[in-house]
């Protein structure tokens, strides 16, 4: 199972962490491989979008983790947004292949 954590600050989402395979067969990979596809690609607009210097972020096999490092980034209207669209995606897969994939929140500072 993958757990999908979403991370907040003063009350908006900051970033999340994704990690975990959601097992084998087709079905699971089908979850994984979309899990995959939207938190990296997820990843890599904020990076494009924000810099490097705003954003902590690891990658490794199975693990994906970001966060916004200021306020300037969480509270601005397009990171939002972009949240609001992965997030939403994710519901879709948690409610679409129910096992495979949890979802939690974790409040921050």
């Amino acid at each position: 199972m993958t757990q999908i954590t979403l991370f907040q600050m003063e009350g908006m989402y900051s970033g999340l962490r994704s990690s975990g395979h959601a097992s084998s067969g087709a079905d699971e990979e089908v979850v994984c491989a979309a899990i995959s596809i939207l938190t990296q690609n997820f990843l890599d607009l904020i990076l494009e979008r924000y810099g490097q210097e705003n954003i902590e972020y690891e990658i490794e096999d199975g693990y994906l983790f970001f966060r916004a490092l200021n306020d300037t980034v969480y509270e601005d209207d397009r990171f939002k947004k972009y949240f609001e669209f992965v997030l939403h995606a994710f519901q879709m897969l948690e409610r679409d292949y129910p096992g495979y994939l949890k979802m939690k929140q974790e409040v921050l500072g």
